[in-house]
């Protein structure tokens, strides 16, 4: 699980925070295999990322990359944005790895 393997780099997770625009609001709580994570709807976490904070304190940023985008944008963009160590571009990231937020009918499960 996610939320697991992100506790090796950052400590047993606290906090996953999204953005109120990309995402339908969720329970204050997650639990996944005795994990509990506070969810917390922002709108100032950068739209398509989720940030995870664990007990280092130190957030750890991912980009989310829709479901429907073909296999080589994903790619270029995932390798883009793991040799960068900003997320103060990730639209125009997308926008240049030729990645729609809306790509396919899997994307409208987030909005």
């Amino acid at each position: 699980m996610l939320v697991v393997a992100l506790s090796s780099w950052g400590g047993p997770g606290l906090t996953m925070a999204y953005n109120l625009d990309d995402w339908q609001p969720a329970g204050p709580t997650l639990t996944t295999e005795g994990w509990t994570l506070r969810l917390a709807g922002t709108h100032t976490t950068p739209p398509s990322t989720v940030t995870f904070v664990g007990s280092t304190s130190r957030p750890i940023h991912l980009l989310v990359v829709p479901a429907g985008t073909p296999a080589a944008a994903a790619r270029v963009a995932l390798q883009t944005v793991s040799s960068s160590r900003t997320s103060a571009a990730i639209e125009q990231l997308l926008a240049d790895s030729r990645i729609s937020r809306d790509a396919g009918p899997e994307a409208e499960l987030c909005r």
